[in-house]
């Protein structure tokens, strides 16, 4: 936590502004990142069953900025809160 209270107020602005672009793009987001892992697993059916590895990343990927990430924000923030 920065001790000055212009960075802490910036980092605060900061964090506030990445959880308000989280809400307004979520949607458009988390669509591209189901035609993204639709796409993985034909490839994964149809060709290499290395691509289930591309998969497996995709889900991790998504579950993270769905469920992990908007909590460190929202935390960050309150702690930033001056």
């Amino acid at each position: 936590m920065p001790d000055d209270p212009v960075t802490r107020a910036a980092a605060y602005e900061l964090a506030q502004q990445s959880v308000a672009d989280r809400q307004r793009h979520r949607v458009l987001g988390l669509l591209g990142s189901l035609v993204f892992l639709g796409l993985l697993v034909r490839l994964a059916l149809e060709s290499s069953p290395w691509w289930w590895v591309g998969v497996a990343v995709v889900l991790a990927g998504l579950a993270y900025g769905r469920l992990v990430l908007p909590r460190r924000l929202r935390r960050r923030a309150e702690l930033l809160r001056p």
